[in-house]
Protein backbone atom coordinates (compact mmCIF):
# COMPACT_ATOMS: atom_id res chain seq x y z
CA UNK A 1 0.00 0.00 0.00
CA UNK A 2 2.85 2.74 1.19
CA UNK A 3 4.69 1.77 -2.27
CA UNK A 4 1.01 2.40 -4.64
CA UNK A 5 1.09 5.62 -2.42
CA UNK A 6 4.49 6.75 -3.25
CA UNK A 7 4.76 5.64 -6.85
CA UNK A 8 0.97 7.61 -7.19
CA UNK A 9 2.49 10.28 -5.58
CA UNK A 10 5.68 10.25 -7.93
CA UNK A 11 3.43 9.91 -10.99
CA UNK A 12 1.25 13.11 -10.32
CA UNK A 13 4.11 15.13 -9.48
CA UNK A 14 6.21 14.57 -12.23
CA UNK A 15 5.53 14.89 -16.18
CA UNK A 16 5.64 11.64 -18.22
CA UNK A 17 9.07 13.20 -20.08
CA UNK A 18 10.98 13.83 -16.87
CA UNK A 19 10.21 10.22 -15.58
CA UNK A 20 11.89 8.97 -18.47
CA UNK A 21 14.36 10.98 -18.57
CA UNK A 22 15.54 10.10 -15.20
CA UNK A 23 14.56 6.21 -16.36
CA UNK A 24 17.25 6.71 -19.12
CA UNK A 25 20.13 8.89 -17.35
CA UNK A 26 20.41 6.48 -14.78
CA UNK A 27 20.35 3.05 -16.61
CA UNK A 28 22.84 4.63 -19.47
CA UNK A 29 25.92 2.20 -18.76
CA UNK A 30 27.46 2.18 -22.14
CA UNK A 31 29.19 5.32 -21.33
CA UNK A 32 30.00 6.22 -24.43
CA UNK A 33 29.18 9.70 -25.98
CA UNK A 34 28.75 10.36 -29.61
CA UNK A 35 26.54 13.02 -31.83
CA UNK A 36 23.45 11.89 -29.97
CA UNK A 37 23.97 11.89 -26.01
CA UNK A 38 23.42 14.71 -24.49
CA UNK A 39 26.61 15.77 -22.42
CA UNK A 40 24.85 16.59 -19.19
CA UNK A 41 23.05 13.27 -19.00
CA UNK A 42 26.32 11.45 -19.57
CA UNK A 43 27.41 13.17 -16.70
CA UNK A 44 25.11 11.67 -14.48
CA UNK A 45 25.18 8.46 -15.37
CA UNK A 46 26.08 5.99 -12.52
CA UNK A 47 29.42 5.35 -13.83
CA UNK A 48 30.40 9.03 -14.30
CA UNK A 49 29.46 9.92 -11.24
CA UNK A 50 31.26 6.81 -9.74
CA UNK A 51 34.26 8.16 -11.00
CA UNK A 52 34.01 11.53 -9.78
CA UNK A 53 33.76 10.25 -6.15
CA UNK A 54 36.67 8.26 -6.37
CA UNK A 55 38.51 11.22 -8.03
CA UNK A 56 37.36 13.52 -4.89
CA UNK A 57 39.48 14.64 -2.05
CA UNK A 58 36.19 14.38 0.10
CA UNK A 59 34.63 11.26 -0.70
CA UNK A 60 32.05 10.57 1.60
CA UNK A 61 32.03 7.02 3.44
CA UNK A 62 29.22 5.26 1.98
CA UNK A 63 26.99 2.18 2.02
CA UNK A 64 25.10 0.83 -1.37
CA UNK A 65 21.75 -0.64 -0.33
CA UNK A 66 19.68 -2.47 -2.72
CA UNK A 67 15.93 -3.98 -2.32
CA UNK A 68 15.90 -7.85 -3.63
CA UNK A 69 13.41 -7.00 -6.20
CA UNK A 70 14.07 -4.17 -7.61
CA UNK A 71 13.82 -3.81 -11.17
CA UNK A 72 15.38 -0.13 -11.86
CA UNK A 73 18.81 -0.99 -10.01
CA UNK A 74 19.14 -4.91 -9.55
CA UNK A 75 21.29 -6.50 -7.04
CA UNK A 76 24.10 -7.49 -10.04
CA UNK A 77 24.41 -3.60 -11.26
CA UNK A 78 24.68 -2.42 -7.55
CA UNK A 79 27.58 -4.89 -7.13
CA UNK A 80 29.20 -3.01 -10.39
CA UNK A 81 28.55 0.16 -8.94
CA UNK A 82 29.75 -0.49 -5.54
CA UNK A 83 33.23 -2.63 -7.66
CA UNK A 84 33.37 0.97 -9.49
CA UNK A 85 33.51 2.66 -6.57
CA UNK A 86 36.75 0.87 -5.08
CA UNK A 87 34.15 -1.26 -2.47
CA UNK A 88 34.67 -4.88 -1.84
CA UNK A 89 32.85 -7.43 -3.95
CA UNK A 90 30.29 -8.21 -1.51
CA UNK A 91 29.90 -5.04 0.54
CA UNK A 92 26.38 -3.98 -0.15
CA UNK A 93 23.20 -3.84 1.12
CA UNK A 94 20.75 -6.35 0.35
CA UNK A 95 17.09 -5.82 1.89
CA UNK A 96 14.99 -8.81 0.88
CA UNK A 97 11.43 -8.15 -0.32
CA UNK A 98 12.28 -4.64 -0.77
CA UNK A 99 11.97 -2.76 -4.58
CA UNK A 100 13.69 0.26 -5.46
CA UNK A 101 12.38 2.52 -2.58
CA UNK A 102 14.58 0.55 0.25
CA UNK A 103 14.33 3.73 2.89
CA UNK A 104 10.73 3.53 2.29
CA UNK A 105 9.87 -0.05 2.06
CA UNK A 106 12.14 -0.62 4.89
CA UNK A 107 12.59 2.06 7.03
CA UNK A 108 13.41 0.08 9.86
CA UNK A 109 15.76 -2.09 8.39
CA UNK A 110 17.44 0.63 6.74
CA UNK A 111 17.76 2.90 9.67
CA UNK A 112 19.38 0.20 11.90
CA UNK A 113 22.18 -0.24 8.66
CA UNK A 114 23.13 2.42 8.49
CA UNK A 115 24.18 2.99 12.51
CA UNK A 116 25.42 -0.71 12.98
Amino acid sequence: RKVKLWVDHICQSNTADGILALLQQNHDTNNSVDENTDILDYQWDPLSMAQRIMESDSAPKSMLAVGSLDKMATIEQVEFLNTALGGEAGAIAVFDGSGHAVPMEKAREWRNSLIA
